[in-house]
């Protein structure tokens, strides 16, 4: 996962060439982890909310929240999402 990131920013190069950046957000674990994580919502909750809220440095505001959930951690004006 360490160059993913990289990926998406650049389409089009080439796996070798891919760079790995410290600072781009990592996955607590390996996919297979991740895939049961996945599965059980509230388990992925726990583990990844506080992950993306240290990402954005506390500020909910600055990630991508469900409306319902947005008012547990202080975010007033959180967009509805579709769906």
């Amino acid at each position: 996962m360490q160059r993913h990131w990289d990926h998406h920013a650049n389409p089009l190069r080439r796996y070798q060439t891919l760079r790995h950046f410290d600072e781009a957000p990592q996955l607590p674990s390996g996919y297979a982890a991740m895939i049961v994580l996945a599965w059980v919502t509230p388990l992925w909750r726990r583990v990844m909310d506080p992950k993306v809220l240290a990402h954005y440095d506390g500020d909910a505001g600055r990630a991508n929240l469900l409306h319902r959930r947005a008012s547990r951690y202080g975010v007033q004006d959180a967009p509805t999402h579709a769906g």
